[in-house]
């Protein structure tokens, strides 16, 4: 009887041995499956992603190399953390990188933009104006960015914001607007320094708005002096409601180095512009905004375009952008090469001091005080 027992104990145990190692087995079976599967997913996904289209790397010296697949980018190159001194490096610490991506916010180098530029992919780089705070900047150049998706026919954009110091000082409102010329002025250096450092071959266009343009000119005027600026793309510029002298209206001369490859500049005119019509008190006695009297008679490549009507009294980024001429002009300037029904400027019969404003202009700056200009 004490035999059988025992017996029937082994049994038992034994079979219990069993079950925990057969156990065992189907757990390390599974996870070596799974291993697998991950493995097999990893290998797909390298797969997929080395067969992207990607432009060459075009990195600055000592940079590594980061291959970007041709497609539709938002970068913004915030320049707000410095407000004077020499013009810094694109790749200086102060200078932050990001890319909007999906309507969110990533974090970026300028290893990464900068070999993203490399392609030929058409860019344009917006600079806002005064008073404008980091997100209201990123709204303004999404708003351009998608208006020239319109007439992009499926080719592929890239917008650069340049997000500058412009935030409102404290300071009582001439007070601050002389600070922010002053900024402007200095951005200008900076645009032209960061510029150099774009590939030739990169079809560039730049928007400058308000206090923005102001910079876009500077930009233009340094660059047009340095005899070694090589560009093989075309370079085009538009200023919108430029708060700047129009008498400072960069050169465009063609024994200009940069001249070979400007191939168009754009300005608007809005004589109806309640903050540009207070330009003369800022700048002062005879000095005319830009963006409120037009170039005059400049060099042929400017081409001016009339929004007093269409626009009006506000001097708004976006209400500007409601003028369908507007538009229709800057997709000519980011698609050289697409055609583009443009509709003609109004004509502007009446000469004023060597410049021409609409016959239909019939508001004069009055007592109210003045709007901040931006």
């Amino acid at each position: 009887m004490c035999f059988m027992d025992r017996t029937s104990s082994v049994t038992t145990r034994c079979l219990s041995y069993l079950y925990f190692a057969a156990l065992l087995i189907s757990i390390v079976t599974a996870l070596n499956v799974s291993s697998a599967v991950a493995q097999s997913m990893t290998l797909q996904g390298e797969t997929i992603v080395s067969d992207l289209p990607s432009p060459d790397a075009h990195t600055s010296p000592g940079a590594t190399a980061v291959s970007v697949p041709l497609t539709d980018s938002i970068w913004v190159v915030n320049y707000r953390k410095i407000v004077y001194g020499p013009a810094p490096d694109p790749d200086d610490a102060r200078i932050k990188y990001s890319e909007i991506v999906d309507g969110c916010s990533r974090s970026a180098s300028w290893e990464e933009l900068h070999a993203a530029m490399s392609d030929c992919c058409p860019t344009v780089m917006f600079v806002h104006g005064n008073n404008t705070s980091p997100s209201v900047a990123i709204k303004e150049g999404r708003a351009l960015f998608r208006i020239l998706k319109k007439s992009a026919h499926g080719q592929p954009l890239r917008m650069i914001i340049w997000s500058w110091p412009s935030e409102k000082t404290g300071n009582r409102l001439r007070r601050d607007l002389e600070i922010k010329e002053k900024r402007a002025d200095i951005q200008a250096a900076y645009v032209a320094r960061w510029l150099e450092f774009v590939s030739p071959d990169t079809p560039l266009s730049l928007v400058g708005y308000s206090f923005g343009a102001r910079a876009v000119n500077g930009a233009m005027q340094r660059l047009e002096n340095m005899p070694n600026m090589k560009r093989g793309a075309p370079v085009r510029v538009a200023f919108i409601a430029a708060a700047l002298n129009f008498r400072s209206l960069f050169s465009a001369q063609p024994d200009m180095p940069l001249h070979s490859r400007l191939d168009r500049i754009l300005v608007t005119r809005n004589t109806n512009d309640s903050a540009l019509r207070w330009f003369p008190f800022l700048a002062g006695a005879g000095r005319r905004a830009l963006g409120q009297v037009g170039p005059g008679t400049l060099a042929r490549d400017v081409s001016t375009i009339e929004v007093s009507r269409s626009v009006g009294r506000t001097h708004d980024f976006l209400n500007y952008l409601s003028s369908c001429t507007l538009r229709q002009r800057l997709s000519s300037l980011a698609f050289p090469d697409r055609s583009h029904t443009v509709i003609s400027d109004i004509a502007v019969p009446r000469p004023v001091d060597g410049i021409t404003e609409p016959a239909d202009d019939s508001t004069r700056i009055g007592t109210q005080d003045a709007p901040a200009l931006k």
